[in-house]
Parts: C-alpha cells; structure tokens; sequence
C-alpha cells in the first residue's frame, strides 16, 4: 500500500463521513434552531455576540470577497481546524449558501459546541 492508496481512502473516509453528517441533519429536530437569517444575525453582530465568524468557503470565494473580521476555514479542513477554539464560545458559520454550514453546525453540536449557528443564506446579506 502506498501513500496515494492511503490518500484514497482518507478521502472515502472523509466523503462518508459528511454524507452521514447530512443524513443525520436530514434526521435532526432541532435543525431550524441553529439556523439564523441575516436580519437576526446583523443584529447579534451589532451587539458582539460572536466571538468568531468563520466562512467555509473554498479559497477562491474567500479571496472574492468576505465578512470584515471573518476567519477562514475552509470546509475541507474544518474538521481538524475548529478542535482549537473553545467549545462555550459563539460561533457564526457561513458558506455560500448556507447548506454546508448546516452540516458543519451538525458535527460542532454533536462535538460539544453549544452556541453555534449558521447563516441561512450567504455572506453578502450582512
């Protein structure tokens, strides 16, 4: 076995994983309330309720444009990222659409991360 047969299934690993992340968010009761819409999310910044906002994006959607004062994890490395910050912390996740923060939101909750929402629509609207 080679490393490029380890890589392969590092990233089957990887895929299976967030597919089972999704079924589950499919699953989950309280999907609606970790989601927050631009107005209620402006709002919360206004009143430095976030201690990180963190963008998913790829790094050419990152380096398009993004939130002042945004940190930048990319989805595909989220996973070993977000072990650094505190777990009582406030999070704000967003990705382009709001679809793969949902699922990030899902991993984090059932990580132990308690306030965590993520924007149901994109960056642009804050």
């Amino acid at each position: 076995m080679d490393i490029s047969d380890v890589i392969n299934i590092f990233i089957v690993i990887l895929i299976f994983t967030m597919i089972i992340l999704f079924i589950t968010y499919l699953l989950s009761p309280t999907k609606k309330s970790n989601s927050i819409n631009a107005n209620n999310a402006k709002e919360l910044i206004k009143q430095n309720h976030f201690d990180y906002i963190i963008d998913i994006r790829n790094n050419k959607d990152w380096n398009n444009g993004h939130y002042p004062g945004a940190i930048h994890i990319p989805f595909d490395v989220f996973y070993k990222q977000i072990i650094y910050y505190k777990k009582d912390s406030n999070f704000l996740i967003y990705s382009k659409n709001g679809e793969f923060a949902r699922v990030v939101v899902l991993f984090m909750k059932k990580n132990g991360f308690k306030n965590v929402k993520y924007l149901n629509t994109n960056y642009t609207s804050l």
